[in-house]
């Protein structure tokens, strides 16, 4: 096994100077540093990390919280907190399933040893105890589309009611009139900041918002089948809407399926637009590219990573707040009113 000695004599330095050097110690000059990492790759040297985190009271790692850790919608997420996989710090995966008490159990193993900072991804409004408990601890942590009234916290957020806005508002520019919206699980952030941004754009155009015209839904279980089913609904309406906008793409694909299931098309006869911008494709999906609203999810995941090291870096205590602003992707689903063109 190579010992920090073994390093010393291949690079001809001290083993003071090795230690500084692995430690990322400021003290070294660049040409000295070059030599010894040089010689620590050679050797294929890997220091023990038990023993690091006992002296040095750090683990170098950090934990990474998820919904759903294999859902196509959090690939460029992964892909922009994975760049940091190579920044002294080994990241810790784990998958909450979409269940907050997954999520609490995963909370307590991470910060009580193995790492020294965590990211926790999700909107749950029933998140607040535990994140407080967290916050209370003084414990490290980021939080990706959360944050809470009564407690600080480093929050990575995305501005949903604007995204909403821009995608109703195309509607709109589009002549369609009777819009409803199909939710996503109003029991998350994201899915009533949606909400508040279909309202917000209705009532600057002073159109009315229906109540029959919202299709709520209360669950991530299956996406699509909760879009074809509240589609559904509104099909069965005397008056149905012309235009819908979908708060995520998989209910989009299942509300589309209905759509053809009745021998309708979209565009021609039902305009759809979403959120998410998905660059995988749901199997059971067959028509048009949605229009959507596309989610700067790698730098919102690289960012939050940089954060927290910052954060336990630092030991900085002004907390950090960053919004995201998201884009409409104009594609295939949308197309002008022609009821109200021909009036």
């Amino acid at each position: 096994m190579v010992s920090i000695l073994d390093i010393a004599k291949h690079a001809g330095v001290s083993k003071s100077t090795v230690s500084r050097v692995l430690n990322n110690n400021e003290n070294v000059s660049e040409k000295t540093k070059r030599v010894v990492l040089d010689v620590i790759d050679d050797l294929g040297y890997r220091p023990n990390a038990s023993a690091r985190a006992l002296s040095s009271k750090k683990t170098n790692s950090i934990g990474i919280i998820l919904e759903r850790l294999y859902d196509p919608l959090f690939s460029e997420l992964i892909q922009g907190i994975g760049f940091w996989d190579d920044h002294r710090y080994n990241l810790i995966y784990c998958d909450a399933k979409g269940e907050p008490e997954v999520k609490s159990r995963y909370i307590d193993y991470l910060t009580n040893g193995p790492v020294d900072g965590v990211v926790i991804f999700g909107s749950y409004i029933s998140d607040e105890s535990i994140i407080k408990k967290l916050s209370d601890r003084k414990f490290p942590f980021v939080l990706i589309e959360n944050e809470f009234k009564d407690f600080e916290t480093n929050s990575i957020l995305m501005d949903h009611e604007g995204g909403a806005y821009k995608a109703t508002d195309h509607l709109i520019s589009l002549n369609h009139k009777k819009i409803a919206h199909i939710t996503g699980n109003m029991n998350t952030k994201i899915a009533l900041g949606r909400l508040n941004g279909f309202i917000l754009a209705m009532q600057k155009f002073n159109l009315m918002i229906v109540p029959e015209y919202l299709a709520y839904n209360y669950s991530n279980n299956n996406k699509f089948e909760e879009g074809y089913s509240s589609m559904q609904r509104l099909l069965s309406l005397n008056e149905r809407p012309t235009a819908i906008f979908v708060s995520d793409q998989d209910r989009a694909y299942g509300a589309i399926q209905a759509i053809a299931d009745v021998g309708l098309k979209v565009p021609e006869d039902i305009s759809i637009v979403s959120f998410d911008d998905q660059k995988i494709y749901n199997k059971r999906y067959n028509g048009p590219e949605l229009t959507t609203i596309s989610i700067p999810f790698y730098e919102m995941g690289k960012e939050s990573v940089r954060v927290l090291i910052d954060f336990i870096e630092k030991e900085s205590s002004n907390p950090v707040r960053k919004l995201f602003e998201t884009k409409l992707v104009i594609k295939n689903s949308c197309a002008r009113n022609r009821e109200e063109a021909m009036k």
